[in-house]
């Protein structure tokens, strides 16, 4: 390449990256449309913001404070025993049935073994989570 080339390769460089910016924002230029449910998505989102303020941060802050953090583990690890069998079903209908598999025996594993899915045992067996 020469030293003439670079400036002009610049100079298209440039141009090109001006006209990909344009053609972007002409999508940005169309006449808004009104969304016929916007007044109640605003008083839906005021009254979640309220009971959030009010109830559920509060409630979550005592949580913390009061549980045990081995408590809590054991909470969220039957949890995630129950969303595993959600997520079987998830990857079988996705037609992934060897991931599926997989989390039935998570499920069934942490069931037996784990106390229901208090303890999770099957990440120990090296059995992997998919979270679908």
């Amino acid at each position: 390449m020469t030293s003439r080339s670079l400036p002009a390769t610049r100079s298209r460089l440039w141009r090109a990256a001006v006209a990909a910016t344009a053609f972007g924002l002409v999508g940005c230029a169309g006449a808004p449309r009104n969304d016929p449910l916007e007044p109640f998505n605003r008083k839906m989102f005021a009254f979640n913001e309220a009971v959030d303020a009010a109830v559920l941060k509060p409630a979550a802050t005592v949580y913390q404070g009061l549980v045990p953090s081995p408590i809590r583990t054991g909470i969220t690890n039957f949890f995630n025993n129950v969303f595993d069998a959600w997520s079987a079903f998830n990857l079988l209908l996705q037609g992934r049935p060897a991931d599926a598999m997989s989390d039935v025996m998570r499920f069934s594993t942490n069931s037996v073994f784990g106390m229901l899915g208090v303890f999770d045992v099957a990440t120990e067996m090296g059995l992997e989570r998919h979270g679908e």
